[in-house]
């Protein structure tokens, strides 16, 4: 919106959503799920609206012309700070200083939810974006506007949330951690990993792994993982998931410079892994943050599931445990059946060398050892008196 409407002008963008094989469905929320036939395939999140001082903070403001052979890989919003030098300054043990701030400080602009409303069709949804007539009206709301309906491809779920942000950020390129102003402003993320396919297993070592193109410095700072409730779109700084354990800490840095440019980093998740394998839930959610969130050294920022490429994965390597045996038999003219003297039977083997066999396997198609605990109870009235003083009671076998 490039002018100023006139007072009392109502405005309705019309937006609809759809995708061949998929159907849709209103979240409630004011975003739109599209769900095919293995599950969400699409999702236009809540959309935004911000001005034109808040789209200056942009790597790349939607307001100006730009070309694409200046471009990074992603579009990232900007922190309100000044981007620091690369490879100029570095601290005595040679790792990369932070700058200085400036001492005017940059405008940070407005940005506000958009209402919406949402008709949903059995092909496609249709979402109304109605912007509110006192935010297009302010005098502290500089024009040209930008009204974002956002869509999000793809079926996993993560969002970042960030301190005097009111916004719906499950569908922006990006995650982001720790603080850049002291702790004025701190944020946290949020992911959720599809884990039936680890269901019931064994885990041996699991990691979650992130693309992190930028940090404060190359300095390491620590960040933790922590299991949480479930994130949605309307996850908010001041409406987080319920953080409920810290499973492990990571200090890998990238994306500062040349001594540690942009690249992967990884946290543990064994022991997260292996809770989520045995709740049995089919999604599972973490939260990351930085271990201290006034420290402007542990600002991070990492591509998010809906980012181009570098999205975050999770890997996991297990054993299954092997399938309960089953067919457990017996050759026939190798036992009988002995009845006590209450009448209660009892089966006992005719041979000296009895067989047994049972069909054991494993899930991954491993090779499995089958171990067959046998359990004798050997008659004594059968017995000599020799044999009774040397083979009183039960005898333990393992074929």
């Amino acid at each position: 919106m490039n002018e100023r409407l006139e007072e009392g002008t109502e405005i309705s963008l019309p937006v609809t959503v759809a995708a061949d094989g998929a159907t849709s469905q209103d979240t409630g929320d004011g975003s739109v799920e599209l769900v095919g036939d293995n599950g969400v395939v699409a999702r236009v999140g809540s959309p935004a609206m911000w001005d034109a001082a808040a789209d200056g903070q942009l790597a790349n403001p939607l307001t100006l012309e730009w070309e694409m052979s200046t471009q990074q890989s992603l579009w990232a919003l900007a922190e309100t700070k000044n981007t620091p030098p690369k490879d100029e300054g570095s601290d005595a043990d040679g790792s990369p200083s932070a700058q200085e701030p400036d001492d005017e400080p940059r405008e940070v602009g407005e940005t506000v939810p958009v209402p919406t409303s949402v008709n949903v069709s059995e092909e496609s949804a249709q979402v109304l974006l109605q912007p509110a007539e006192d935010f297009l009206q302010s005098e502290d709301v500089d024009y040209p506007l930008i009204v974002d309906p956002s869509v999000s491809i793809g079926v996993a779920f993560d969002a970042f949330v960030q301190s005097g942000v009111t916004g719906d950020f499950s569908s922006d390129p990006e995650l982001r951690l720790g603080t850049f102003d002291g702790g004025n402003t701190v944020a946290r993320s949020f992911l959720g990993f599809t884990t039936s396919a680890a269901k019931g297993v064994k885990v041996t070592s699991a990691q979650i792994n992130l693309w992190e193109f930028w940090s404060y410095s190359c300095n390491a700072r620590q960040w933790d993982l922590w299991s949480v409730s479930a994130a949605s779109s309307a996850t908010r700084w001041t409406k987080q998931p319920t953080w409920f354990q810290k499973y492990s800490s990571s200090t890998a840095t990238k994306g500062y410079s040349s001594s540690c440019g942009a690249g992967w980093v990884s946290i543990d998740a064994t022991s997260w892994a292996q809770a989520a394998s045995n709740n049995g839930d089919a999604t599972n959610w973490v939260g990351i943050r930085a271990a201290n969130e006034s420290d402007n050294f542990g600002w991070k920022r990492f591509n998010s599931g809906d980012a181009v490429s570098g999205r975050p994965t999770l890997s996991i390597t297990y054993n299954s445990y092997p399938a309960t045996p089953g067919y457990t038999t017996i050759p026939r003219g190798q036992y009988n059946w002995w009845t006590d003297g209450s009448g209660n039977r009892s089966l006992y083997v005719n041979s000296a060398r009895p067989s047994f066999s049972a069909l054991v396997k494993d899930p991954d198609r491993g090779q499995v050892k089958g171990r067959l605990p046998t359990r004798f109870l050997i008659p004594f009235r059968h017995l000599s008196r020799t044999s009774r003083l040397s083979q009183q009671g039960r005898v333990s076998l393992t074929c």
